[in-house]
């Protein structure tokens, strides 16, 4: 439909030039015998502005108004006008695709901000829920969090509703409910749900909003909306009754940062089983990593780098581990492991990051182990396996071999 009303438009754009072209000069319609070829100009902006389809329908309309409208068809003209839109098409897709990519990467750490952001808000929140119910409830909230995600392999509706039995537990809430909806959703129940104040509200600010208890005049039915955004869905805490003596700030703060911990994490844990990013030596976060910049090349060709090192010696790997900690971008992943042969495992991953550049960082580590004698020569030695690779098609575990 968006690309329908695009030629649409370019197609009324170039007619439009043409129409007036003719009333002003029947016999130079197309302004291409002017001081200036104005119909060069407007190409340009066609093609920069909207791209292949504004080069490919203003060929065809120029073809048939210079046919139509001139005795002796301009074919040089012609000729110049194409050789101009062949040109400025390369440009735009050179540029659309750097832009596409700009846009991919910023996704890609807008994303793990606000995972690790969420992650450190849950952990803190943790740790205060423990520390205020030591004596009653010796448990971790982190811990039930993962309990209540190892229940996504029966369904994710198990989850949730395991999720809201802790909010029952923890922060005693005695009513509500999770609703997720796509970005473009226009659902009859979506409808529904934008006509209470409260939560048409939430979804335009995406932040969390309570009713205002005091005011007379409040006419939402729920008591606050939670909203988390999830790429390409939005996810919906709300809370229909609560005891007022525990409606507070803080614990609404606990609340959303621990169901927006929650849902990222459902989220990951998704798209963990249905790409089947598992594997028997990587950790799960690394391999959920892993499988996203896998995916964002299959479907950009955006490269991302990977190195692994692999050794018995459990003493020079640790060496290398530091080493490595010093020396990796604050974006960069590491990963250790043991494997089936006996091999100790240091994995690198490096977003958006090119073989060379990768090739660079090993080089440095080799550099800086010079200062250690016996290091530089276990990194000389047979013992001691590296690879460096670019991440591509293959399977997680392939990777390491």
């Amino acid at each position: 439909m968006k690309d329908l009303k695009k030629y649409a438009e370019i197609f009324l754009i170039v007619a439009s030039f043409m129409g007036i072209g003719y009333f002003i000069d029947p016999a130079d319609p197309c302004f291409i015998y002017g001081k200036i070829n104005l119909s060069l100009f407007l190409v340009s902006v066609l093609v920069l502005f909207y791209g292949d389809g504004a080069l490919l329908i203003s060929l065809a309309l120029y073809a048939i108004a210079f046919k139509v409208f001139y005795e002796n068809p301009p074919v040089y003209k012609f000729l110049q006008i194409f050789a101009l839109g062949i040109l400025l098409y390369v440009f735009y897709f050179i540029w659309h695709r750097r832009v596409r990519e700009a846009k991919v990467k910023e996704e890609y750490f807008d994303n793990r901000l606000k995972e690790n952001t969420m992650a450190f808000y849950a952990l803190k929140a943790s740790y205060d829920k423990l520390e205020r119910d030591l004596l009653t409830k010796p448990f971790t909230l982190s811990n039930a969090l993962k309990e209540i995600l190892s229940l996504l392999k029966k369904s994710e509706e198990t989850a949730k509703d395991e999720f809201l039995k802790l909010l029952r537990e923890l922060y005693f809430v005695k009513k509500a409910f999770i609703v997720v909806f796509k970005k473009e959703e226009k659902s009859s129940e979506f409808e529904s749900y934008m006509r209470d104040p409260l939560f048409k509200k939430a979804f335009r600010k995406m932040k969390p909003l309570y009713a205002d208890l005091s005011n007379k005049e409040n006419r939402s039915d729920y008591l606050c909306v939670i909203p988390v955004d999830l790429q390409e869905k939005k996810a919906f805490l709300v809370i229909e009754k609560m005891p007022f003596t525990f409606f507070t700030k803080n614990a609404l703060l606990e609340i959303a940062v621990v169901f927006t911990y929650f849902m990222q994490s459902l989220e990951r844990e998704k798209f963990y089983m249905e790409k089947e990013c598992g594997g028997e030596v990587l950790s799960r976060d690394f391999s959920v990593e892993l499988c996203k910049l896998r995916e964002i090349y299959e479907n950009y060709k955006i490269p991302s780098s990977l190195i692994v090192f692999k050794s018995k010696n459990l003493k020079f790997m640790k060496k290398i581990f530091f080493l490595v900690q010093k020396e990796k971008r604050g974006i960069d992943m590491v990963d250790t492991s043991k494997d089936k042969d006996g091999y100790y495992v240091i994995s690198l991953l490096f977003p958006f990051m090119e073989r060379r550049e990768a090739d660079s960082f090993f080089e440095r580590i080799k550099e800086k182990a010079r200062k250690d004698g016996a290091l530089l020569g276990h990194f000389d030695s047979k013992s001691f396996i590296h690879k460096v690779s670019l991440i591509s098609s293959s399977k997680n575990e392939k990777i390491l071999k």
